[in-house]
């Protein structure tokens, strides 16, 4: 009784949202937007719910080699409902799995069926994820765990507060998952910048270019979008600030074209 499905406006794709999970916002339409990738590029969404961010960026023509990891067993499968509602299981995979154990190599990928597994059967022939990729896209967490909690083991509280996982840990996934020079797109909060970057390098992903989202062109910033490159020199652009409302209620004419209503 708590699912909607809802027109995601670009494509004919449509997406199945359960409102006792987590429904995606105007972060994940803007990391979409934000982050690039090749048609040859093999990409991965960690954190990825209900799979809006690889079904946006399939959609865009962003990749056509996707997998999304997702903890929470409600939410992947989920997530694999709207694969095979947009009829991209050819181009899109969904895969029940914990990002803290990506770099712990306990994630492979299935020779068999080119999906992601739990390294758990050594009868399966596969091969792990290190250096696999050529795209990480992630909208992590933003909020501290124990910040505004009232139940923490609810899957909204799991997708908003860093409960099972920490940026620290989506940063050593991305890093590992990565090719050298491959690139990762994140949406994050302005006041948890400094902490980010230095997570970031520290897993040799390298911040190269930042773009700051306002509400009003006169209000401070309410999100960063982020693109580093694993291996990258120190070089960072900072793109000028994204406006959401021209006036209250009324979207600016860029955010109107990233959503694709154009």
């Amino acid at each position: 009784m708590s699912e909607r499905t809802d027109d995601l406006e670009i494509g004919g794709f449509k997406i199945i949202q359960d409102t006792a999970l987590f429904c995606y916002g105007i972060d994940a339409v803007l990391l979409s937007a934000f982050a690039d990738a090749s048609k040859k590029d093999k990409c991965l969404d960690l954190c990825t719910g209900n799979g809006v961010v690889p079904l946006l960026m399939y959609a865009k023509g962003k990749g056509t080699d996707w997998t999304g990891v997702e903890l929470q067993k409600r939410c992947s499968d989920l997530a694999k409902r709207n694969v095979e509602l947009n009829n991209v299981s050819g181009h899109i995979e969904i895969a029940e799995g914990n990002l803290c154990d990506i770099p712990k190599g306990k994630l492979h990928i299935s020779k068999r069926e080119n999906r992601i597994i739990e390294r758990s059967d050594n009868s399966e022939p596969s091969c792990s994820l290190k250096d696999a990729f050529d795209v990480v896209t992630c909208n992590p967490p933003y909020m501290k765990a124990g910040t505004g909690l009232k139940n923490s083991a609810s899957p909204i509280a799991v997708a908003r507060h860093e409960i099972e996982c920490n940026f620290r840990d989506v940063a050593k996934a991305a890093s590992y998952s990565l090719k050298i020079k491959g690139k990762a797109f994140f949406v994050h909060r302005p006041k948890h910048l400094i902490s980010v970057f230095e997570d970031l390098r520290n897993e040799n992903l390298e911040p190269k270019r930042l773009r700051t989202v306002h509400s009003f062109d006169y209000s401070p910033a309410t999100l960063v979008l982020i693109e580093a490159v694993k291996g990258g020199g120190e070089q960072l652009i900072i793109e000028s600030p994204l406006i959401i409302y021209k006036e209250e209620g009324v979207y600016t004419d860029e955010l109107i074209r990233l959503y694709g209503k154009n």
